[in-house]
């Protein structure tokens, strides 16, 4: 894996409850708005805090989502249910702009193919976004154009902050007898 490969899946290993605002594709550059709960970082409460991804040498888009026919459970086995589903396949990333899609892992499974794995509203099960990219950008809330170094930096910041919050958490219960 060359180093920009790593870089890419460095990124997309950081997209946790990150959801899709837009998404719109531009020749081979994939332009991804994206809502992160790192925000209220900075403002108590404020999920709001979009980025602007522009993922490059994306000559393949594909998303797979779950539409939810049913809300009955069906057994596919021993202890195990879904939910009743329509499988929809869009290549248009125009077409998940509204689905609500909340990118919460990603799967690298070639240098620069990758699957992105997300869950949905009440109505999308849940969805698989299969992109190629060979390079990025990333452009903070204001348009500023910011590193990965950055982004390395708020995910630490962020799940150091998680870990606190943990911490006090179990502090705070009381000691089993």
């Amino acid at each position: 894996m060359t180093n920009r490969q790593q870089d890419i899946d460095d990124l997309l290993s950081m997209f946790h409850d990150f959801d899709i605002v837009t998404a719109e594709l531009n020749g081979e550059t994939l332009v991804l708005a994206i809502t992160i709960p790192w925000g209220s970082m900075w403002i108590k409460d404020d999920y709001t805090y979009t980025i602007r991804l522009e993922l490059m040498g994306c000559t393949y888009f594909s998303c797979d989502y779950y539409k939810i026919i049913s809300k009955e459970l069906i057994k596919i086995g021993d202890n195990r249910y879904q939910r009743d589903t329509e499988k929809i396949t869009t290549t248009n990333p125009a077409e998940i702009n509204g689905l609500e899609l909340s990118i919460q892992s990603r799967t690298n499974i070639q240098p620069d193919t990758f699957e992105l794995h997300c869950i949905s509203n009440e109505e999308i099960d849940f969805a698989t976004i299969t992109l190629t990219t060979t390079d990025f950008r990333i452009f903070d809330q204001d348009g500023k154009e910011i590193t990965l170094e950055i982004m390395k930096q708020w995910s630490t910041d962020w799940w150091d902050g998680i870990q606190k919050m943990w911490d006090e958490q179990k502090q705070q219960r009381p000691a089993n007898i």
